[in-house]
């Protein structure tokens, strides 16, 4: 899911549509069809998308048009990105490798920050606090990440779910750590040890 000004943008099967203030949905046939990977908010508010190409892919502002500009090249697949509040840097996730991408303004270098090992999860969500910290969620791994913002790092955070899908920063001081988690795809085994599969969980950073 992703904030616009008409409504929430939100990814599912068939594609994405906007689901608008009071609640109607609208297909959106201009978000780059089955290329697209992910969606994400400038600071400034202008929509940027994250788009399949044949070995990698490109993220760059999405124009009315449906075209990606003023972006980076990457040479492997990104499952989520997200900007820093400066609106100068963008911190991807790379699941294939593990890797968390940095991607600066003003270059088109894209910059290994930091890898998890495969055997503690694989990258799910992503979201990046006010002192330039990344937060991600480990897929199968029972937690949550946190790296500085010179990549090191510096926290686990162990969950009562098994797969924490994604995250978000919010409340009214910007301080609570929101969790979305899966339930359909765990055994019943799993389900017996993990009742909180499929909750949405928070915390305070």
């Amino acid at each position: 899911m992703e904030l616009h000004p008409d409504g929430l943008l939100v990814a599912q099967v068939g594609g994405w549509s906007l689901i608008d203030w009071n609640g109607q949905e609208h297909p959106r046939q201009d978000l780059l069809g089955s290329r697209l990977l992910a969606l994400a908010s400038h600071p400034c508010g202008a929509l940027w998308a994250c788009a399949k190409t044949g070995n990698g892919c490109l993220i760059g502002e999405l124009s009315a048009e449906g075209e990606l500009r003023h972006g980076w090249t990457v040479a492997e697949q990104v499952s989520a990105f997200s900007w820093d509040a400066s609106g100068r840097a963008v911190y991807a996730l790379a699941p294939g490798s593990g890797n968390i991408l940095m991607l600066n303004t003003g270059s088109i270098n894209v910059r290994r920050l930091a890898s998890l090992p495969r055997g503690g999860g694989r990258l799910g969500g992503l979201a990046v606090d006010s002192a330039g910290g990344v937060w991600t969620t480990q897929l199968d791994g029972w937690s949550l990440a946190h790296f500085d913002a010179d990549g090191n790092l510096d926290r686990m955070v162990g969950l009562t779910v098994p797969t924490p899908t994604d995250l978000c920063i919010g409340g009214t001081d910007g301080k609570t750590l929101y969790i979305t988690s899966a339930r359909h795809s765990l055994q019943l085994e799993a389900l017996a040890s993990a009742p909180d599969a499929g909750c949405l969980l928070q915390m305070q950073l």
